[in-house]
């Protein structure tokens, strides 16, 4: 009788520990918005993550002081986009997407909370009719090295932060290199 009652007591047991909590369904992803920390089984129901907010095209300026950026990039009226990569891994990326001479440069970054963190290279870009001091115009291949932060506002319509740019020559010849300031209005 005490081993029919031990028996019927371990599974009553275990029948009330499944039943405590263990069917809670939910967003089980801690990089989405609606991240349910008592779900243990993940229900589909995972919204927007952090990053989703700086998702847009922008309105505004690239500061720089070095004439071989502030000739290239249009100052007055730069626009640049902040989207999704296509080969998706990770939750916080994202791809700062800005014109050079025309060209889109695609520079991968990161989000954590307000801040967007930029720290890529892009390998062997080509600039077409290059200007160099004193000489004729010729394509060049650099190194496009982006490396800054910035910050999105709390309405989400503004984001503003330093972005130092580099370009540096695959040839070995040197680079050039500029402290700049992106702003952008949400458009």
């Amino acid at each position: 009788m005490v081993k029919y009652t031990f028996y019927g007591l371990f599974i009553s047991l275990l029948i009330g520990l499944a039943s405590c909590g263990g069917d809670e369904n939910g967003c089980t992803d801690p990089t989405s918005d609606n991240f349910d920390s008592e779900a243990l089984l993940d229900d589909g129901t995972c919204t927007s993550y952090n990053r989703d907010r700086f998702f847009s095209n922008y309105l505004g300026e690239f500061r720089c002081s070095n004439p071989v950026f502030t000739e290239r990039l249009d100052n007055d009226s730069l626009m640049f986009s902040i989207s999704e990569p296509v080969d998706i891994t990770d939750a916080f990326e994202v791809i700062l997407t800005l014109q050079i001479d025309g060209i889109p440069v695609n520079l991968e970054g990161s989000v954590s909370g307000n801040t967007l963190t930029i720290d890529d290279t892009l390998q062997n870009f080509t600039i077409p009719n290059f200007l160099p001091l004193g000489m004729d115009t010729i394509d060049i291949t650099v190194d496009v090295i982006g490396l800054g932060n910035a910050v999105i506002s709390d309405d989400e319509q503004t984001i503003e932060g330093p972005l130092n740019l580099r370009l540096e020559f695959t040839d070995g010849s040197g680079f050039i290199g500029d402290d700049c300031f992106l702003v952008g209005e949400r458009i």
